[in-house]
């Protein structure tokens, strides 16, 4: 847009319509949406260089306002991209610390399973023990 407005200005516009850039500028007018379609006829005679085609300043005043357009929806669309990007963060930083919790309260609860585990198995030595004792007592008390 500013490499056109510079051409227009200097009178260079015959110069211009054969750039790459004209034929991407009238890609942009055919493809914008929100552009008048007697905004869009204009531009599309200037850029293919038609007789028809208006002034300069009228098509400098359609470009400028196109290009204030964009430029409000790009910095429309970057303000929304950083907030997406912060809750994204944001997001991510409490699902971390989730994560931290969890896996403390699995590494508590893995060594309580540990615990348990040795507790049972001295619990069946000591009833293991403690039936050997029965068995040795009763026979003891047979003896008797």
């Amino acid at each position: 847009m500013k490499k056109a407005e510079t051409a227009i200005k200097k009178g260079t516009s015959t110069e211009f319509i054969q750039t790459s850039v004209a034929q991407t500028l009238q890609k942009i007018v055919v493809d914008k949406q929100d552009i008048s379609d007697p905004d869009r006829r204009d531009l599309l005679a200037f850029l293919q260089d038609k007789e028809e085609a208006p002034s300069s300043d009228v098509i400098l005043g359609i470009m400028a306002t196109m290009l204030e357009e964009m430029t409000k929806a790009l910095a429309d669309a970057t303000a929304a991209e950083e907030t997406a990007i912060a809750e994204h963060e944001q997001l991510l930083a409490s699902k971390q610390k989730e994560l931290k919790s969890l896996q403390a309260a699995i590494e508590k609860k893995s060594a309580r399973e540990g615990e348990l585990g040795v507790k049972l198995v001295d619990m069946e030595n000591d009833l293991s023990d403690t039936k050997i004792s029965l068995e040795e007592n009763k026979k003891t008390l047979d003896r008797s």
